[in-house]
């Protein structure tokens, strides 16, 4: 602390303070103890994810207690939680938070939370409990004030208890810390949709006709909202009881099941909800995420049911050391919304390529044109390479063994390749196997020119469950990939 604040006198900066934050609260009594009295301390309540906020009672708050009598203590609660708490209402929050705060010592309060638009109900409420002439205000009364300022005359009382239900009892979901959007069971729909169709009905009481297009766009938000939740939990239910399906071996009546399950949609709609008014950045990224660590899952799945092509792009992937967790997987997004796994130097222990974004790819008319972006990159090598087929994501988080299954059956593997560099025939030569079968090939020789792609396919049968393996062996020069496709019943 002594050096920090020497920094800060030589830097000039008297008008800096410093204060010490952490999780949870055990650091205060030990930071009490050694630091100088005029440093601010900042714990933040993370205890509320499993509802046992550090603000519930008073023995909890004692800890506060204690060390606020010394110096200043600013206690951090949480709107919402990036585990399992994450889209959909925030926390519900604290009632007579004034007489709280007054009964910690507290010297004043903090809120953390990710930008998402429904934590303003969340903010308001608290914000409006700690001024003196609305002290402790009950939440019913913020809802009312909030349901008339968004809503419109007329809307107030039925609107506002659609907001009181709804920060009170609707659903909290993902996203989670982890490669999965959501890591956990959620509840059960049969104890969902009912709530769904109570909070709907006050929506659609609310008068439509009678307001401006901000009103009413405010209106559609919520609705679009409470049906994203619903739909992720009905979606997520099917998914699990194919699951369940699956794991006996009935792999007809897993696929049946997953006929309902379409992520997509679900995503699609709450990009379309929350573009009401203007998308926040928030928003955006759940967006995101979502199509990142929710969606590809679901697409993993239809591949171990033989429901899905599996593609891989073979390029740069993304690894950041400092991150929490460390990325695990790299996707590319076809023009049809397409999943490609990627594979780089990391997976594959093979060297990158890229051509140049100036260089313009050839291709013959059966190819289709998406490929020009995936042979954009490829990897090559003066070893053999074996590339093994299955569904993506064969490594789960942490370099956990994730490998899943295809399932018996007729196959059709594509290889898709471009050479950058030769210019002759018989520059580059390499053995392709596939099932046992070998071909020898000669890009330039079977394109007739240089950055030009060539679709090698390849029919396979799967005699049992499992994987397909495709091992590239160099003759001369370096082996070459940059796109794979297995496709089931060809």
């Amino acid at each position: 602390m002594k050096a920090f604040e020497r920094a800060l006198r030589e830097a000039g900066r008297d008008d800096v303070r410093i204060a010490v934050g952490s999780w949870k609260f055990e650091f205060l009594p030990g930071c009490d103890r050694f630091l100088p009295q005029h440093v601010k301390l900042i714990p933040l309540d993370w205890e509320v994810l499993h509802d046992l906020s550090q603000m519930r009672d008073a023995e909890s708050r004692r800890v506060i207690r204690e060390v606020g009598k010394h110096r200043p203590v600013l206690p951090v609660v949480w709107a919402h939680h990036d585990d399992g708490n994450y889209v959909g209402r925030p926390y519900t929050p604290h009632s007579d938070f004034h007489s709280r705060l007054v009964d910690s010592r507290a010297s004043g309060f903090g809120i953390i939370h990710w930008t998402t638009r429904p934590l303003d109900l969340y903010f308001k409420s608290l914000a409006k409990q700690v001024w003196r002439t609305t002290e402790d205000q009950p939440l019913r009364i913020t809802c009312g004030e909030m349901a008339e300022r968004s809503f419109g005359p007329g809307a107030g009382e039925k609107m506002a208890e659609y907001l009181r239900r709804w920060v009170t009892e609707a659903p909290k979901i993902g996203r989670d810390t982890s490669d999965r959007f959501i890591d956990r069971k959620l509840a059960d729909s049969a104890d969902v949709v009912p709530g769904y169709n109570e909070r709907m009905e006050l929506i659609d009481s609310a008068k439509r006709e009678s307001k401006a297009v901000a009103q009413r766009d405010r209106l559609d938000y919520f609705k679009g909202l409470e049906r994203y939740i619903t739909d992720v939990h009905l979606t997520e239910e099917a998914f699990r009881r194919s699951q369940e399906l699956y794991k006996v071996g009935d792999l007809a009546a897993a696929r049946r099941a997953m006929v309902s399950c379409r992520p997509e949609e679900v995503i699609e709609r709450y990009a379309r909800t929350s573009s009401l008014s203007g998308i926040t950045r928030g928003e955006q990224g759940l967006v995101a995420s979502m199509n990142l660590r929710w969606l590809t899952h679901y697409v993993r799945y239809r591949q171990m049911l033989g429901a899905e092509p599996v593609r891989y792009n073979f390029s740069p992937t993304s690894h950041d050391p400092l991150a929490q967790s460390m990325g695990t997987f790299t996707f590319h997004f076809g023009p049809e919304r397409e999943v490609w796994e990627c594979f780089g130097a990391k997976e594959t222990g093979a060297s990158m390529f890229a051509v140049p974004d100036d260089i313009r790819i050839s291709r013959d008319d059966t190819v289709p044109a998406a490929y020009e972006e995936i042979c954009r990159n490829g990897i090559e090598s003066d070893k053999s390479v074996t590339i093994t087929l299955r569904p993506i994501m064969a490594t789960g988080g942490r370099g956990q063994a994730n490998p899943g299954e295809l399932p018996a059956g007729r196959y059709g593997i594509e290889l898709l390749m471009l050479d950058p560099h030769s210019t002759g025939l018989g520059r580059r030569l390499f053995d392709v196997s596939v099932n046992g079968e070998t071909e020898r090939i000669d890009i330039f020789k079977q394109t007739g020119r240089a950055n030009r792609i060539l679709v090698c396919a390849y029919p396979v049968v799967l005699e049992r469950p499992g994987r397909l393996n495709v091992t590239l062996e160099p003759v001369k020069g370096k082996v070459l990939l940059c796109g794979a496709v297995l496709r089931p019943g060809r």
